[in-house]
C-alpha cells in the first residue's frame, strides 16, 4: 500500500495567500481596509449595545449607541483621506466629491 507523500507546494494557488495568515498580511495603506475595519467595528458595537441593553432606549448604555461609532469613524475618515492624498500624484488635485 502506497503512503501518500507530503505536499511540497502550498495548497493555495501560486501568487496568492490563504485568508487566515495573520494581521501582517493586511495592507494597512489601502483605504478600503480602513473602511471595512470601521464597518466591522460599528457592527460589533451596535450588536453589543443592543444585546446588552435589550434594545431598551432608557438604559444608560443606549445613550452611546451612536456616539461611539461617530467618534470611531472620525479617525478612520482622517486616515482614509490621508492615504488617498498620499497616493495621488504630486501636483494633481484630489477628486471632486
Amino acid at each position: 500500500m502506497a503512503v501518500p507523500s507530503r505536499r511540497s507546494t502550498p495548497p493555495w494557488p501560486s501568487g496568492s495567500r490563504p485568508v487566515i495568515v495573520g494581521v501582517m498580511s493586511v495592507n494597512w495603506r489601502n483605504p478600503r481596509t480602513w473602511q471595512v475595519l470601521g464597518i466591522i467595528a460599528t457592527g460589533i458595537w451596535l450588536s453589543y449595545v443592543g444585546m446588552s441593553t435589550g434594545f431598551d432606549p432608557t438604559h444608560p448604555l443606549f445613550d452611546y449607541i451612536f456616539i461611539v461609532p461617530i467618534a470611531g469613524w472620525l479617525p478612520v475618515i482622517f486616515i482614509i483621506r490621508r492615504l488617498e492624498r498620499s497616493a495621488a500624484p504630486s501636483g494633481s488635485e484630489p477628486p471632486a466629491t
